[in-house]
């Protein structure tokens, strides 16, 4: 539930910020509030290499840690998470200069893929 209503948060806040470009946007406090946003789904993700799936051929709970991994690393629903938690801002603001790196503000955008886990 808690992811859940960080995509919705997500879904919201994220084109309204490259819409219209808020001061508060750039401040501290938001900045840090949404860092901790995309820790959050990168804890999801470790997480999910973790969590146990039932096995479509047998109907058994899957338990064994690598078979969990390789399902999980299979399935399309890890590149969705993936995509969506690399912090391409930030990336961009280390090779380029501000000016630069403005332009690659949508690219904030990919983070709505977490609405599809929705």
């Amino acid at each position: 539930m808690f992811v859940m209503l960080l995509s919705v948060w997500n879904s919201c806040q994220i084109p309204f910020d490259t819409a219209f470009e808020p001061e508060i946007s750039n401040s501290v406090p938001m900045r840090v509030f949404n860092y901790m946003i995309d820790l959050m789904f990168l804890i999801d993700i470790i997480l999910n290499f973790r969590t146990t799936f039932q096995s479509l051929t047998t109907g058994d709970e899957v338990t064994d840690p690598k078979e969990i991994a390789i399902n999980y690393l299979k399935a399309p629903r890890f590149w969705i998470d993936a995509v969506s938690t690399i912090p391409f801002d930030v990336i961009m603001s280390i090779f380029y200069d501000s000016g630069v790196s403005q332009k690659f503000s949508l690219l904030q955008m990919l983070k709505l893929f977490r609405v599809l886990r929705l």
